[in-house]
């Protein structure tokens, strides 16, 4: 698969070099997003995903009456078990529209994070380092879209989160 060089920016671009900035770049991503969310990272700790801005951004999209779709694919998911209430609310009440994978054991070596938000994607390099881009050009879209699928077609499903109501 090709890989987007982080010392040339297509345009339609901005480099972050700082985690606040890579916040900010995703909970503009979130308050963008209309009708499609591809979410890979390691575990959401970083995104500031709990914020309320954030949450009411997922929630006025999911509660949309455009259809939508939100993936999250993981490689850990006890954060989001743990540390996410309000997002597993969403879960709970938009749960047709959402769905959560974990990354496939083989493929746990691949380090970078990104949200691909409709035609907008914020990426981080390595889920370790804070250093990213924002990008709307469409090589950096494709990109990370096809890398989403291909990791999604062999994640597994994950169903921690889900409550029985018993």
């Amino acid at each position: 698969m090709d890989e987007i060089k982080p010392d040339t920016p297509p345009e339609d671009s901005v480099r972050f070099i700082g985690m606040g900035d890579f916040r900010q770049h995703l909970a503009g991503a979130l308050a963008q997003a209309h009708s499609k969310l591809l979410w890979f990272d390691y575990d959401l700790s970083e995104t500031g995903i709990n914020t309320a801005e954030n949450i009411e951004n997922l929630r006025r999209m999911l509660s949309s009456k455009r259809p939508c779709s939100v993936r999250l694919l993981l490689h850990e998911g006890d954060f989001l078990c743990r540390k996410c209430p309000k997002l597993l609310q969403l879960l709970d009440i938009y749960g047709n529209s959402i769905s959560v994978r974990l990354v496939n054991a083989a493929h746990r070596n691949v380090n970078e994070c990104f949200l691909l938000a409709d035609e907008l994607v914020v990426r981080r390099y390595h889920n370790e380092q804070p250093r990213g881009e924002a990008s709307r050009a469409e090589r950096a879209v494709t990109l990370c879209l096809q890398r989403f699928e291909a990791l999604w077609l062999e994640a597994s499903p994950f169903s921690d989160w889900r409550r029985l109501h018993i």
